[in-house]
């Protein structure tokens, strides 16, 4: 009888260790990503957290005119899946600028930061999501494409 109820624990334990994971926990984490956006370029590190919380790390390329402009920053941002987790809801809430340049000048950030950061900020963006547990593609309702992937170990960020 012993050896019955052994049996049956160890698969009912290995039948909860097989059970595929969800898309919040294979979404949970940090991801490198890249997309064209507003004319020019936005990479950054996205890390999505427990509770729809997540923080954001940027690097801008595009143009502002006829400048070249240059912009970094950091922020915190939202998100949830919808539509039966098929789709990422998410919103930077706050970017703070800490290098700009415009043109062949380093512009101060807190300057600039009227100016660049409502270009990123404030926007909320809802995308299909296709995931694996090293890529991540957020196609957008515009067409825009965002292709992240997990970064090495060793550039992800560090906990506070």
């Amino acid at each position: 009888m012993r050896h019955v109820l052994f049996a049956s624990l160890g698969l009912v334990l290995a039948g909860c260790a097989s059970a595929p994971p969800t898309v919040t926990q294979q979404l949970l984490g940090t991801w490198s990503c890249d997309a064209a956006i507003g004319g020019g370029n936005l990479k950054g590190l996205m890390t999505y957290a427990e509770g729809g919380k997540g923080t954001v790390k940027l690097n801008y390329t595009g143009k502002m005119g006829a400048q070249a402009i240059v912009a970094a920053g950091d922020g915190d941002a939202t998100w949830k899946l919808i539509e039966d987790d098929t789709k990422l809801e998410s919103t930077i809430n706050t970017v703070n600028l800490t290098t700009v340049k415009i043109g062949d000048r380093d512009v101060p950030p807190a300057m600039a930061q009227s100016m660049l950061a409502p270009m990123l900020a404030g926007q909320t963006a809802t995308s299909t999501i296709k995931l694996d547990n090293a890529n991540l593609t957020l196609t957008a309702t515009d067409g825009t494409i965002k292709a992240c992937t997990r970064p090495a170990v060793s550039d992800r960020p560090r906990p506070a």
